[in-house]
């Protein structure tokens, strides 16, 4: 399995930070990888754990 997030033509922004929502997940998890290789800063939102407020 090809672990590897490859963002091919799409324009990342380095200049500016990015945020991910359900950074997280599977997928995102991925994606914020890709991100990171790529030199963008990440801002991931998070959920608190159930009783946590």
């Amino acid at each position: 399995m090809d672990t590897h997030v490859d963002l091919g033509d799409l324009p990342v922004d380095t200049s500016a930070p990015v945020l991910v929502t359900g950074a997280t997940g599977y997928v995102a998890g991925w994606i914020v990888q890709a991100l990171l290789d790529a030199g963008v800063t990440v801002h991931a939102a998070l959920d608190s754990p159930p009783g946590v407020a």
